[in-house]
């Protein structure tokens, strides 16, 4: 059991506190049992919530990296590849903000977070420098024979 005054275990016998000098009443005791009932119901549902939150990131990152992986060597599915990528991509990234939102603790779900953010930079930067390449490549160009 613990001392209400100061919150150190005791032995459950105890009829006093050994670190404060207060007197345990019959009542101490019933208190802390419901105190450590609580503490360990409130550890069981964050250990849930944490296997929650772990299912919904894995589930988002095979759907994010896995899938297109795995359909880029499936034959017969070329014309819609593009479509279920885009599909698995946007469900995946639902996924992680569904874990980030709902379980705002959870230390896969906030890597998982980083990781998305930086892809998605890492993206920007690519279609900016694409776009780019292309405008120079344009005004270099001679399209005299064009004509």
């Amino acid at each position: 059991m613990y001392c209400n005054n100061c919150g150190k275990e005791l032995d459950d016998d105890a009829r006093f506190c050994k670190y404060c000098g207060k007197e345990m009443a019959k009542g101490d005791e019933n208190q802390n049992n419901i105190t450590n009932i609580n503490e360990s119901q409130e550890y069981i549902n964050q250990q849930a919530d944490n296997s929650t939150a772990n299912l919904l990131c894995t589930i988002s990152l095979f759907l994010t990296i896995g899938v297109p992986f795995v359909l880029r060597f499936i034959p017969g599915l070329q014309d819609f590849i593009d479509t279920i990528i885009s599909i698995c991509g946007m469900t995946g990234f639902v996924l992680m903000l569904v874990a980030r939102v709902k379980y705002p603790k959870n230390v896969f779900a906030k890597v998982l977070m980083w990781i998305y953010i930086i892809i998605i930079i890492a993206y920007i930067v690519l279609m900016a420098a694409l776009i780019i390449a292309c405008g120079i490549a344009c005004n270099n160009a001679d399209f005299s024979g064009c004509y």
